[in-house]
């Protein structure tokens, strides 16, 4: 829970996922997703939270 000044906890999560294959000792490749939801106070009045979400493709 999360809490903001006076106001009700709001529930939040975060979720990151990730799928990968290495491709020889010095190479990998990665496919990636993160989600979350996190309260705000600068969010409006009705709905205190906002949804953050990523993905992405990472070489190494």
């Amino acid at each position: 829970m999360q809490y903001i000044e006076d106001q009700d906890g709001q529930s939040t999560y975060s979720v990151h996922t990730k799928l990968g294959y290495k491709l020889s000792e010095r190479a990998l490749i990665n496919i990636y997703d993160l989600k979350r939801i996190i309260a705000s106070a600068v969010a409006t009045a009705v709905d205190t939270s906002f949804t953050y979400t990523a993905l992405g493709f990472q070489f190494k």
